[in-house]
């Protein structure tokens, strides 16, 4: 089986990203902040994603784009148990990933495990919620 973000698991539109931000619940890490927004099943992909970078955090769009894509890879890899409990619970979700930057750390310095770990905190977080 694939490990992979299809299309039509990511969240696409300025009124779905308001909705999740007006009605959703944040939860915080070090390096993100998620939005999320939990539904009821329906024939959709159980989770959807939107990714957001701000413009004036992060103004160059190489930097914008490399971020994205670690977030991406992050969520891709370690969201197996979020699944899973979602299934089992029989909900959907909808979550939205907010970059923070931390003026300890350069965004060109920024790798891959930073992002991971704050991902990882922030599903903790989640997975109390879903249970």
């Amino acid at each position: 089986m694939r490990n992979t973000l299809s299309k039509s698991a990511i969240l696409r539109g300025y009124k779905v990203f308001k909705n999740v931000f007006d009605r959703g619940v944040c939860y915080s890490g070090i390096l993100i902040n998620s939005y999320v927004l939990l539904g009821e099943k329906t024939e959709q992909s159980p989770i959807l994603w939107g990714f957001s970078i701000s413009k004036k955090k992060v103004p160059l769009a190489v930097d914008r784009n490399r971020i994205r894509r670690l977030m991406r890879e992050a969520v891709r890899l370690n969201s197996a148990d979020l699944l899973e409990a979602l299934a089992k619970k029989n909900r959907t979700a909808k979550i939205v990933l907010l970059f923070k930057q931390s003026g300890e750390k350069e965004l060109r310095r920024l790798q891959y495990n930073d992002i991971a770990a704050s991902w990882n905190e922030v599903k903790k977080k989640i997975l109390e919620a879903v249970q």
